[in-house]
This record gives C-alpha cells, structure tokens and sequence, in this order.
C-alpha cells in the first residue's frame, strides 16, 4: 500500500465496508483496534520519516508473522 501524509483535509470521511472513521488525538491512536503490522510503521510515518516496510501475516490473516522495516528522515 502506499500512505500519504498531510496537515489539512477537506470534506466528510464516510464509512464504508472496511472502516468507520474516526478522529484521534495523534498520541492516543487505537492501534491495537487497526491492523497488526499499523504498530510497526505508523509510529515512524507520525515522526515525519520516510517508511519501506514489508510484512507477511500468520495463518490468521490477522497478526504479522515477518516484519521487515526500514524508516529513515525525509529529507528536506
């Protein structure tokens, strides 16, 4: 997937068939409700790094089994 970062936003989030949006203080994201591999690189992506990461789920089609993740500066 890619995820894009920005400050502002315009518009109403909708829910739809994989998500009910909601607003959260940065500090308090309920990562333990999103998916499993959100752990390993929303904090990085929130500091304002750069993230290329890989995961492979479990069996469960829910937990990460291999995490592979790399988070460096964006440059500028």
């Amino acid at each position: 997937m890619t995820v894009f970062v920005t400050g502002t936003a315009t518009g109403t989030p909708r829910e739809c068939d994989e998500i009910a949006p909601a607003w959260y203080p940065v500090r308090a994201l309920p990562l333990e409700a999103m998916w499993d591999d959100a752990g390993h690189w929303m904090p990085d992506v929130l500091e304002g790094h750069y993230v290329d990461a890989e995961f492979t789920f479990a069996d469960d089609c829910l937990t990460v089994a291999t995490a592979r993740v790399r988070a460096e500066p964006v440059a500028g």
